[in-house]
C-alpha cells in the first residue's frame, strides 16, 4: 500500500539528472573489459545491479512501474533515459550474432528489451525481499537462462 502511494506521486522530474549518461557510462565500462558479447552483457549486468543496490531509489523510479500520469511525461522520460542502454544492448546482441555466439534468428532489439527485463525483475524481486539476499545472484541466474535461450 505504501509503495503504491509512493509510486503514484512520482513524476518525470524524480529521475536523477544525467541518469542516461550514467547508464551509458556503465555500458562503456562493461564493453572495455569484454572479450566477447556474452562477457559484455554479463559485465554490464553486474555493473548495473551494483548501481541499483547502491541507489535503490533510482531503481524504484526506473523499474517500479509507471505512476498514475495521464500526461505520459513519466513514461516518455523513462523511455528516453533507457533508449541509449537499449541501443547498446542491441549492438552487443548483434555483435554476438556476428561472433556466432548467438543464434542468427535473434532480433537484437527484442533481445535487448528481454535483457532489460532481466535487470528489472532482478531488482523488483530483490526489493520484494526487502533488499535481502544477493541481487547479483538473482541477476546471474536470470542471465544464464537468457544466454542459454539465445546462444548458438
Amino acid at each position: 500500500m505504501k509503495a503504491k502511494a509512493a509510486a503514484a506521486s512520482r513524476t518525470a522530474a524524480d529521475l536523477p539528472a544525467g541518469l542516461d549518461e550514467a547508464l551509458a557510462g556503465q555500458w562503456a565500462a562493461a564493453c572495455s573489459c569484454a572479450v566477447g558479447a556474452k562477457d559484455g552483457l554479463a559485465a554490464f549486468l553486474r555493473l548495473h545491479l551494483d548501481f541499483l543496490a547502491a541507489e535503490p531509489g533510482t531503481g524504484e523510479i526506473l523499474y517500479g512501474g509507471p505512476p498514475d500520469d495521464e500526461t505520459g511525461s513519466f513514461d516518455t522520460a523513462v523511455r528516453e533515459t533507457l533508449k541509449p542502454t537499449l541501443a547498446a544492448l542491441a549492438a552487443a546482441i548483434e555483435r554476438g550474432k556476428s561472433e556466432k555466439a548467438f543464434r542468427s534468428d535473434i532480433d537484437p532489439e527484442m533481445a535487448a528489451v528481454h535483457f532489460l527485463g532481466i535487470m528489472q525483475m532482478s531488482f523488483v524481486y530483490w526489493m520484494i525481499g526487502d533488499g535481502q539476499g544477493s541481487l547479483q545472484g538473482l541477476g546471474e541466474q536470470l542471465l544464464g537462462q537468457f544466454l542459454a535461450s539465445i546462444s548458438a
